[in-house]
């Protein structure tokens, strides 16, 4: 949510016009200010972004978001901040553009604030979206590696990721002290990826490995600097990464006995205010739950029999269409060997490039930024879903589809429409 934040304000501050009075602040002033003040007090979006160049990008290059509730309402106290400078602004004197980018960052801040009464409704160690994972996906991903200066930002910001995971630790801890913990199955999947993280030797984990297999791309850092960089990379996972996981490990080890079977928000107080703003967050709506719950019952309907018409076409008919669609997916299967995680990545790679050549084809403008496809990390298999990484505005990065490669995956069934939904022209296309 708040990267999006960062791009829709990057997108406000772009749509400026000009002839801005240099007497006294214009509404472009204050696009540009508030959004540069935004970016400067995350340093993960910073990074995420490239929002800024020289020195000050450096300087947040170096750092990570803190993990606290303290922080996060820091984050919504700036956010109520801007929406009351906003008000001081007459959208009727504001050109048509300005008042598209007024509206856009008024929803969207407003949408963060609403969010106030329910920051204790998100439970920071979780396998899909918590800081143990968006910690590795900050390095791992977003943080570039092109230079000696870029590499010893990253060990710099290593440093500090034993700290922000036991700021985790002690906002879940928090949150457990008052009851608002997740189901019994969330938590042994997340104890279990996070276990999968510190099982291999700090050489092999992610943060160094990735590392090192970056740095050798950068043929301007000499050899006895990579050396020196990679080997404090791996002492610093050893000495202060592992024990915070195996500190976050041990906590939601102790609240395990405690955790029920039951997922819904609705077991908290205000649960059900809690979904409903969640639900509204995510989709923009103005639904209601059972709304858009009753949207998706129909439209599971009319789209599984549009896929019995299509089985039935070609001769399968036996068993329901789930039961169809899981033969289908076990007749197209790729091998779960070393060279089937190959086949299946190649054939990704195939098929982004050809939906790259056939859109030059339907669209005028296109991302200048490429987009690259890779699989995540074997800790995340289990549970990640695949999901789209932004590129850098300035070249740094590429877009990056990851895709988890196990069992329910291996298979050529859905591929192709997963490659176009998260790729080009989906997700890559949405810049």
């Amino acid at each position: 949510m708040m990267i999006r934040l960062t791009w829709l304000l990057a997108i406000v501050a772009a749509g400026i016009t000009s002839g801005s009075s240099l007497e006294q602040p214009t509404i472009d002033d204050y696009f540009n200010d508030f959004t540069s003040g935004w970016v400067r007090s995350s340093p993960n979006q910073a990074i995420a972004t490239r929002y800024f160049t020289g020195a000050e990008q450096d300087r947040l290059e170096q750092q990570l978001s803190p993990e606290t509730v303290e922080y996060r309402r820091t984050r919504i106290q700036l956010a109520k901040h801007g929406l009351e400078g906003l008000r001081h602004f007459d959208r009727a004197a504001m050109a048509p553009i300005q008042r598209i980018s007024a509206d856009l960052m008024q929803w969207q801040l407003e949408t963060i604030a609403e969010g106030e009464p329910f920051l204790d409704y998100l439970f920071p160690l979780e396998q899909f979206g918590g800081t143990n994972v968006n910690l590795v996906n900050t390095l791992t991903v977003n943080h570039p590696i092109r230079t000696e200066k870029d590499a010893t930002n990253y060990v710099a910001r290593l440093t500090q990721v034993g700290t922000r995971m036991n700021e985790a630790v002690a906002d879940a801890q928090r949150l457990i002290d008052k009851g608002l913990f997740p189901p019994r199955f969330i938590l042994q999947a997340t104890i279990t990826q996070m276990q999968q993280f510190i099982a291999s030797t700090p050489g092999e984990n992610p943060f160094v490995r990735t590392f090192a297999e970056r740095l050798m791309l950068v043929k301007e850092i000499p050899s006895n600097v990579r050396e020196k960089l990679h080997a404090q990379a791996e002492q610093i996972v050893n000495d202060q990464v592992y024990p915070a996981w195996r500190n976050a490990i041990a906590v939601l080890e102790r609240v395990l006995p405690r955790a029920k079977d039951d997922a819904g928000l609705w077991r908290f107080k205000d649960g059900a205010k809690a979904y409903a703003y969640f639900l509204k967050r995510y989709t923009t709506t103005g639904l209601s739950p059972d709304q858009i719950h009753e949207i998706g019952l129909q439209q599971v309907a009319r789209i599984e029999k549009e896929m019995d018409t299509i089985f039935r076409r070609f001769g399968r008919t036996a068993g329901s269409v789930r039961d169809r669609i899981e033969k289908l997916k076990d007749d197209l299967r790729y091998p779960e060997t070393e060279e089937g995680r190959k086949k299946i990545m190649a054939d990704v790679e195939q098929i982004l490039r050809d939906s790259e050549r056939r859109s030059a084809l339907l669209f005028d403008q296109t991302p200048k930024a490429p987009v690259v496809a890779q699989p995540y990390p074997r800790f995340r298999e289990a549970n990640a879903a695949a999901s789209y990484n932004t590129p850098a505005p300035d070249g740094s990065r590429p877009g990056t589809f990851q895709i988890p490669l196990r069992h329910e995956r291996m298979t050529k069934f859905g591929l192709r429409s997963l490659v176009y939904h998260e790729t080009v022209p989906g997700h890559h296309f949405q810049l």
